[in-house]
């Protein structure tokens, strides 16, 4: 668990997100909206990053994941995936 200035984050490892397991999270950094982590999936090589958003975000945070799917079909360079959405069950606030 991850003790944050705006609140507390519990992964598991591993985290099954979609039906893909990912193992050994890592904060890459944690802001108003939530945080973000790098793990380690258990099928490819590399880290993908899982945002952990508080509840009062979670519509900018699907928003943002449906306009990376739109970028993602019209293939625009250089921009990340939006692989799943999935609630963070462990907010409490």
């Amino acid at each position: 668990s991850w003790q944050l200035g705006n609140g507390e984050v519990n992964l598991p490892n591993p985290l099954v997100i979609a039906g893909r397991q990912m193992y050994d999270p890592r904060l890459l950094g944690s802001g108003g909206g939530g945080a973000v982590f790098a793990l380690r999936p258990e099928s490819s090589e590399g880290e993908v990053a899982v945002k952990v958003s508080w509840l009062r975000s979670t519509s900018s945070v699907e928003s943002e994941c449906r306009i990376l799917r739109v970028l993602e079909e019209n293939r625009v360079p250089g921009v990340e995936m939006c692989l799943a959405e999935e609630r963070y069950p462990s907010d409490k606030r």
